[in-house]
C-alpha cells in the first residue's frame, strides 16, 4: 500500500490541515486545541479561543481562502469558485439542505465521503458568525474520513500519475475545505 511503503509522501499528503488531522480523534483534537468539555454535554472553546476563532471566521471571504494559500506546512491553490461555495454552505442554517451543498460534493470529487463531509460543513458558522465547536468537531471528522478515502484513491492511482501528481490533481472543493477548516483549527491551537 503506498502509505505503508512511502511514508514520507503520504505524511505530506495525510497532514494537510495542520498537526496531523489523520488518524486524530476529532473531540480530542479539538479539546487540545483550546475547546474545553463543560459540566453539561456541551462542548465549549476555553476562554479567549471563542473569540479568536470567530475573528478568523468573520474575516473568510471567497477572496481571502482563494488563490495560494499555506495550511500547516503546506502550499495549496484553492479556485474562488470551490471557495464561495464552501463559505455558501458553512453560512446555510444548521440542519438544511441547501443547493450549494451539493454544488459542493461535486467540487469535493463526489462519492459519500464528499456527501458527509458537505453536510457537516452546513451551519458551521452562525448567523452571527460564531462558530460551534461541537460541529466543528464534526466537520473535522468527515474531512479526516474524506481524507482517508483520497488517500485509498491515491494508493491506486500512484503507480500511474505518482503522489506528487496526485497531490496537484486533488478536487478543488478538497481545496477550499482545508482552508477554511485548517484556518478555523490554526485559531484553535
Amino acid at each position: 500500500m503506498l502509505l505503508a511503503s512511502n511514508a514520507a509522501h503520504a505524511q505530506r499528503f495525510v497532514d494537510i490541515i495542520g498537526n496531523p488531522p489523520y488518524g486524530s480523534d476529532p473531540i480530542n483534537g479539538v479539546v487540545g486545541s483550546g475547546a474545553t468539555p463543560g459540566r453539561t454535554t456541551k462542548i465549549t472553546f476555553a476562554e479567549g479561543v471563542q473569540s479568536r476563532i470567530n475573528a478568523v471566521s468573520a474575516n473568510l471571504t471567497a477572496a481571502s481562502v482563494s488563490g495560494t494559500q499555506t495550511v500547516g506546512a503546506n502550499s495549496i491553490e484553492v479556485d474562488p469558485s470551490a471557495a464561495a461555495t464552501a463559505l455558501a454552505v458553512i453560512n446555510a442554517p444548521l440542519n438544511s439542505n441547501p443547493p450549494e451543498r451539493d454544488a459542493l460534493v461535486v467540487a469535493l470529487g463526489g462519492g459519500i465521503p464528499a456527501q458527509q463531509l458537505a453536510q457537516s460543513m452546513v451551519g458551521l458558522r452562525s448567523g452571527d458568525g460564531s462558530i460551534d465547536p461541537v460541529i466543528l468537531t464534526g466537520a473535522v471528522s468527515a474531512y479526516n474520513n474524506y481524507i482517508t478515502s483520497l488517500a485509498r484513491a491515491a494508493a491506486t492511482q500512484s503507480s500511474t500519475v505518482g503522489i506528487d501528481g496526485y497531490l496537484r490533481s486533488l478536487p478543488p472543493g478538497q481545496k477550499a475545505a482545508q482552508a477554511i477548516l485548517g484556518r478555523l483549527l490554526a485559531a484553535a491551537r
